[in-house]
């Protein structure tokens, strides 16, 4: 991997780890078009998520430590939360990631962070911004609604399938104020982050072992663009602007159908 190629995908990760389009179908269909996906290219994308879950703990670090300082009865809800996204990392995991060397699979996840997104904007756009307290307050948030985000984190574990997109989506669905939605889904997601990138850590030292410049690159570049677009997401997710990133997926969905055609050919 040359160094164009790393810092063009870090960009990419940085940007739609947050913003919610799924940063793993990016990378899928980025991989797909600078050639074949291979295990290098997955251990990649992890350490890219590595440098983004460190965007993760700089802007939501002070949500973390709350929950461990004024609402320690959420930790037990957090841990049952994260149960569906160990389950299916643990026994699905491969098979999943598997859709992203695929182009019509990416159309369908791309077309399922679409609706979601649609669905969301249609049914909260009256929804009263300052339920469970307004802000990063955690304390509305019960077994049920952390049990709503974590299913829908499970199922964003398919590349195309936004991460970011479907857990705030299924927070705001389930009654959850904006920005405490943003960061409850990135304070559940770090969890999930740190997990793979165990579970893929052999693939990670044969990667470094073979050249670490590139990579280092590619981390750097999706540090400073999750940097800018966490900022914006919380915007978004403030001013209710986060369905107008729908037709970007259903766009998606179509460019992954067309790649399906062509590669079909």
């Amino acid at each position: 991997m040359g160094y164009l190629e790393a810092i063009v995908l870090g960009v990419i990760q940085g940007l739609t780890e947050f913003l919610p389009v799924s940063s793993s179908g990016h990378l899928a269909l980025g991989h797909l078009m600078f050639g074949e996906v291979s295990e290098s290219s997955l251990a990649f994308d992890v350490l890219l998520h590595v440098a983004t879950l460190l965007v993760v703990f700089g802007v939501f670090g002070r949500a973390m430590i709350r929950i461990f300082t004024h609402h320690r009865a959420l930790l037990p809800v957090l841990a049952l939360a994260l149960v569906p996204t160990a389950v299916v990392g643990l026994f699905f995991r491969h098979s999943i990631l598997a859709l992203g060397t695929s182009p019509a699979a990416l159309a369908v996840c791309f077309a399922v962070t679409g609706t979601f997104l649609w669905t969301t904007g249609r049914f909260t756009a009256h929804a009263n911004e300052n339920a469970d307290g307004g802000g990063e307050n955690f304390a509305g948030i019960g077994l049920r609604k952390a049990m709503t985000v974590g299913l829908a984190q499970a199922l964003a574990i398919a590349p195309g399938v936004s991460r970011s997109g479907l857990t705030i989506s299924a927070g705001r669905l389930s009654g959850i104020a904006p920005e405490a939605a943003v960061a409850f889904s990135f304070v559940l997601g770090a969890p999930a982050i740190l997990g793979a990138t165990v579970l893929e850590a052999r693939l990670i030292g044969d990667l470094l072992a073979v050249d670490p410049g590139p990579i280092a690159a590619g981390m750097a570049s999706a540090f400073l663009s999750g940097l800018a677009a966490v900022g914006l997401l919380k915007w978004l997710a403030r001013s209710g602007r986060l369905p107008v990133f729908a037709p970007y997926c259903f766009l998606l969905s179509a460019v992954a159908l067309v790649l399906a055609a062509v590669r079909g050919a």
